[in-house]
């Protein structure tokens, strides 16, 4: 496959090539949201072109990145055979699918340390190596005998096949970039640790995440008198033990048995077995009448919830960052989370946090920043105010300025 400049790139302007072949399902994760960002950001600074599954395509055309495509991967492989498949065959499909490069400054940018996006840069790279290849790592992979729920409460499980792979594929990833990537971009100061154990300092750069969405933000002060406040308090994530999902029932609960009206908005969708569990629990406490499961929202639906809430609701045991915390703020939501060590260094204001698993201590915050509005407002302002340091176009143009700065070291 040739990708010819000539006819595709504007004059003085490179091509970005984006490289995704990670993405599933046709919802959107932490990392493809920052791709999302970034390519919208880039519209009118670089030509861009996108190698993802159709399902990618789909995603992130209907999210607004009207750019050019390369399908490497049709979505019904995925469908029919299960992620684990549909990685290898993207893997296989793709060593026949590299560009040759013909004219201009080319940017490959890998938006994911999985092995399929990896492995494509790196073919990329390696048939083009005049080009300049950015690897993003944007969380680094639990211990395997710790799992998510217990890599930062140090309780040990029995390991996983899929914590066993991931770790492993971070690892050939470290290996790769460290030997053919030209830089390799972390998204939080806390993985300088991981930096400085794996000798990356020289091709390593952090770049806090952006987050705030200029488009359906908050603009201005919070004026709680005008706030349509439909829920007391609101969720947003993926269902998967990792985020705190059943937790976060059995926090609502002790909300409820003091405020018996309180009213819980939850935004995401997952498997169906956690989505059935996260139900059983809601009939079993008999919340049917104060937690609202309303599915996977995305855009302006989803900014309109947040802004219609009082707090957010964050009980995930892991994050690498936590997007969605600054959406949250960018709205005027006041937060209360767990204590994450990924958090400290990023967030230091506008949040709440509490022992993780303490659900009594979790429930105790929210009820404080919904019984004292005085209290409410102060941290309500403070989110308001802090978020705005993470815009996503703020962190596109470092992502550009890094592209600029690489092209002028030829």
């Amino acid at each position: 496959m040739v990708i010819n400049m000539k006819n595709t790139a504007m004059k003085g302007k490179g091509m970005i090539h984006h490289v995704e072949l990670a993405k599933t399902g046709l919802g959107l994760s932490g990392g493809e949201i920052c791709l999302l960002e970034i390519v919208k950001n880039f519209k009118r600074k670089f030509n861009q072109i996108i190698y993802v599954p159709e399902n990618g395509e789909i995603t992130y055309r209907r999210n607004g990145a009207n750019v050019k495509y390369s399908i490497l991967s049709p979505f019904w492989i995925e469908k029919v055979f299960g992620v684990s498949i549909s990685y290898l065959l993207r893997i296989v499909y793709s060593l026949f699918k590299v560009p040759k490069f013909k004219h201009g400054k080319n940017i490959i940018i890998s938006h994911s340390d999985f092995l399929p996006s990896t492995l494509y840069a790196l073919f990329m790279k390696l048939k083009n190596p005049e080009a300049k290849w950015l690897a993003f790592i944007h969380m680094l992979a639990p211990s395997p005998f710790k799992g998510y729920g217990g890599e930062f409460t140090n309780k040990y499980c029995f390991p996983k096949f899929n914590l066993i792979f991931y770790n492993i594929s971070q690892q050939i990833f470290k290996f790769l970039a460290k030997w053919k990537a030209d830089k390799i971009i972390f998204v939080n100061p806390y993985y300088k640790k991981y930096i400085n154990d794996n000798n990356l300092q020289k091709k390593s750069v952090i770049m806090k995440y952006g987050g705030l969405n200029n488009t359906f933000s908050t603009k201005g002060n919070i004026n709680l008198k005008n706030k349509r406040v439909i829920y007391d308090g609101v969720f947003l994530g993926r269902f998967h033990p990792q985020k705190g999902i059943f937790d976060l029932i059995g926090i609502w609960d002790k909300i409820v048995k003091k405020h018996k009206d309180a009213k819980l908005a939850i935004i995401g969708s997952g498997e169906i077995k956690f989505t059935n569990k996260i139900k059983d629990s809601i009939k079993e406490k008999g919340l049917e009448n104060n937690v609202f499961l309303l599915g996977y929202k995305e855009g302006e639906t989803k900014f309109e919830i947040l802004k219609s809430s009082k707090v957010f609701l964050f009980p995930s045991y892991f994050e690498s960052f936590g997007i969605v915390i600054i959406e949250a703020m960018s709205c005027g939501l006041p937060v209360v989370a767990y204590d994450l060590p990924v958090y400290q260094g990023v967030f230091t204001k506008g949040m709440i946090t509490v022992p993780i698993k303490d659900e009594d201590r979790f429930s105790k915050a929210v009820m404080s920043l919904l019984e004292n509005d005085n209290a409410y407002k102060k941290i309500s302002c403070e989110a308001l105010i802090f978020s705005r340091d993470f815009s996503w176009s703020k962190f596109s143009s470092k992502v550009g300025n890094l592209i600029i700065n690489l092209n002028k070291s030829e």
